[in-house]
């Protein structure tokens, strides 16, 4: 399941890799370029919802940069992952709180600053486990853990 996907690029590297996947999105015109021009394989929901069936699901990732969405909606996400996904899940979010190599020049507004030092104990509070933090290249900090 992929949440967030942002403009589909994501979505892309899936195609291409033969993967099999579902996607929503918290964004009415992502969904439209999306569907237009990436894949139909993607719904809307309201922002920060996580759909009933994410239980299904053994791999979850958010994959736009956390820190472009509010944190009510972070938390509200995060909250409902712990209650609803399955036992083992592993799901996988990434987060700048710089702009890194944006490639444009405009630069989207970060509404969020994740303050690394405490994510862990968030995560480990809401009954996730094995939390893994890896730096990219790109500036960003991955977060992989299990349910």
């Amino acid at each position: 399941l992929v949440l967030s996907p942002g403009w589909g690029r994501i979505l892309k590297q899936l195609l291409k890799l033969g993967s099999q996947f579902d996607s929503i999105s918290w964004n009415q015109s992502c969904v439209e370029f999306i569907s237009g021009s990436v894949t139909t394989n993607i719904r809307l929901e309201e922002p920060g919802a996580i759909p009933k069936d994410c239980s299904e699901y053994s791999k979850i990732i958010i994959s736009e940069n956390l820190s472009i969405h509010p944190h009510w909606l972070i938390e509200k996400a995060l909250r409902t992952l712990s209650l609803r996904a399955s036992s083992g899940t592993e799901i996988r979010f990434r987060f700048s709180n710089e702009n890194s190599n944006y490639p444009s020049p405009f630069l989207p507004l970060r509404l969020t600053k994740i303050q690394e030092p405490l994510i862990r104990d968030y995560l480990k509070q809401l009954g996730f486990r094995n939390i893994i933090e890896k730096k990219s290249e790109d500036g960003f900090t991955v977060l992989s853990f299990r349910k």
